[in-house]
């Protein structure tokens, strides 16, 4: 696997969550909030790539990418150093789709009016 086919699939993948978080309650689900959900999710998918852009850069220029890469590659057999490399990756590939997500969250909410992650009562001490 290689950062050029992770990381489209992984902003692909976060849209699809961001779609589907948003969406999620079919009470609600009108062709006005399909729309505004797919334009959040558009919106998410370009930020979530440039901060993509702006994460792995940082790393490539590093030589962290590289590094792991290597070290996967020499030690695709071994399951431990499988999950350190992925581990490795791991970290800042979540850091995107939790960007993407929470963007997503943000601008469906204020371009619709209706929040999207909301606390419950419980965590609002309603009981």
């Amino acid at each position: 696997m290689t950062l050029s086919l992770l990381i489209p699939g992984g902003l692909v993948g976060a849209a699809l969550v961001v779609f589907s978080i948003v969406n999620f309650d079919l009470e609600r689900l009108t062709l006005n909030r399909i729309w505004t959900g797919l334009l959040a999710s558009g919106a998410a998918l370009v930020l979530g790539a440039l901060f993509a852009v702006v994460v792995i850069g940082f790393f490539w220029v590093i030589g962290l990418v590289q590094w792991d890469t290597d070290f996967l590659h020499a030690h695709y057999n071994v399951p431990w150093a499988l999950a350190v490399g992925g581990a490795i990756y791991g970290g800042p590939v979540g850091a995107i789709m939790g960007f993407v997500i929470g963007v997503a969250a943000v601008v469906t909410t204020s371009w619709s009016g209706v929040v999207v992650l909301d606390a419950g009562p419980e965590a609002k001490g309603i009981k």
